[in-house]
């Protein structure tokens, strides 16, 4: 299969709250898996459809208040009882706000590749 990313994706372990966006429901917990320039992988219990819109607060180690951010749904991926992995690709973010993610992904991935 051809990998048609742009950008490094940097491994991350942080947690996500969302809801589709539009919809009235209560805030969902997801698990962000990692992160790029234009988006980010998510697990999650549920199956989310390509194209479906998600309102993200993003929390972030060291940060306060939680970022956040809409993205659409560009792939899914079954996992059998785990869930799903979840492709979303930014819409809108504030930029220092992205910066603040990739800045602490990439800090985790140095750290990791010290310890090798």
């Amino acid at each position: 299969m051809e990998d048609k990313r742009k950008f490094i994706r940097f491994s991350v372990s942080l947690d996500a709250k969302s809801r589709a966006a539009g919809w009235f429901r209560p805030k969902a917990k997801y698990s962000v898996k990692d992160v790029s320039r234009e988006g980010l992988k998510l697990n999650t219990k549920e199956a989310l459809k390509e194209g479906d819109m998600l309102e993200l607060e993003l929390s972030v180690p060291g940060k306060r208040p939680p970022i956040t951010a809409m993205g659409q749904v560009v792939w899914n991926h079954k996992l059998g009882e785990a869930g799903y992995d979840i492709g979303l690709k930014f819409k809108t973010i504030n930029p220092e706000d992205k910066f603040e993610i990739l800045d602490y992904a990439y800090n985790k991935w140095i750290r990791s590749r010290k310890t090798l």
